[in-house]
């Protein structure tokens, strides 16, 4: 079930994931720092 195993390493992933997604989201545009601080904030 490569869609069910995809989900669980996504979820445990995820943190160390949306962190690197991040981080390059923001380098790649400024723009989305304001977007992400408005979004978090």
């Amino acid at each position: 079930m490569p869609f069910i195993w995809s989900t669980f390493h996504y979820t445990a992933s995820a943190s160390h994931w949306s962190t690197f997604h991040i981080l390059k989201v923001m380098a790649a545009s400024p723009i989305t720092i304001g977007n992400l601080a408005y979004y978090f904030l």
